[in-house]
């Protein structure tokens, strides 16, 4: 006969007991026609990073503000953006940590080659402590067209993604001129995205567990974010949710999938590769106003 140790009799007890809550992690249903094994196909060209040409060189250039420049997501973010001749506006909590990105990878990395450094200004700011007035003023000062939110929550802090992303909203309606479109990162898991979990198979099982239990808090955060950014907006702002799936810190590939909430994507993605696709953003509006889930090339269906 076969023993089965404790821990596996809580595990299979566990899976039991999330597959039979876990629809309550989405905001909705899945679709109707919605099959584990089928990989949705996007209906029209939804602008994805990988088919920007690197140079966009025809395109015109923003000035992109970049909040939470510093972090694992936006300091790739500003790379790529500064890479594509866009004028950023980095800003973040540590003036500090700025200017040793400044000098240590964005101004060796960005001087010469026919870019003009002063194409980059940083300043630091403290989503608990600015205001939205304040905030507007300086987005309106500085010309900026597209605000791409980067901000995630530092371990033992107060969780500060909602109340960040409704404070840059109401900055982009204050700003004049109007900053008309803004977007910012979630997570696969999210909202009606919950379902896309059931296609990373045991370990998206494992991560809806974890989102309901170790990540409760950050989970209540980034639902209400979202339901900020695509249900709140004030008029004549319209924001986009970024739902990456696992973050990695490999280098950026350039091949990934992206889709909505009824398509699928893969389990991991690498940090710039998110960035790629923020940055892509600003040549495209397919997705102004909706949530984007991006990730790895999505295995396909045997």
């Amino acid at each position: 006969m076969v023993m089965r140790s404790p821990c596996c009799y809580r595990l299979s007890v566990s899976l039991l007991l999330l597959l039979s809550v876990s629809p309550a992690l989405g905001s909705e249903p899945p679709p109707a026609d919605f099959r584990p094994d089928r990989i949705y196909e996007p209906e029209e060209d939804t602008g994805r990073a990988d088919r920007v040409p690197p140079e966009c060189a025809a395109s015109p250039k923003l000035v992109i503000a970049v909040v939470g420049a510093t972090g694992g997501v936006g300091k790739h973010v500003v790379s790529t953006a500064l890479s594509q001749g866009h004028r950023v506006v980095a800003l973040a909590r540590s003036r500090a940590n700025l200017t040793r990105l400044e000098e240590e990878i964005w101004r060796p990395k960005y001087t010469g080659n026919g870019n003009k450094f002063e194409n980059l200004v940083i300043g630091n700011v403290d989503m608990h402590e600015t205001t939205a007035e304040r905030l507007g003023a300086a987005l309106g000062a500085n010309s900026v067209d597209l605000v791409l939110s980067c901000m995630g929550s530092t371990k033992g802090e107060e969780k500060v993604v909602a109340k960040a992303t409704k404070k840059l909203l109401e900055a982009c309606a204050f700003a004049t001129p109007r900053v008309p479109r803004m977007a910012i990162i979630s997570s696969v898991g999210i909202g009606d995205s919950w379902w896309q979990l059931l296609r990373f198979g045991a370990a998206g099982l494992a991560f809806s567990l974890i989102l309901r239990t170790v990540l409760k808090e950050t989970r209540i955060d980034l639902t209400a974010a979202e339901d900020e950014c695509l249900q709140k907006a004030p008029e004549g702002v319209l924001c986009t949710v970024v739902r990456p799936a696992g973050l990695s810190n490999a280098n950026a590939t350039g091949d990934f999938d992206i889709a909505d909430s009824s398509g699928y994507v893969g389990n991991s993605i690498a940090r710039a590769d998110v960035a790629a696709f923020m940055v892509s953003l600003a040549y495209t509006t397919v997705w102004d106003g909706k949530a984007v889930s991006v990730g790895g090339r999505a295995p396909p269906v045997p």
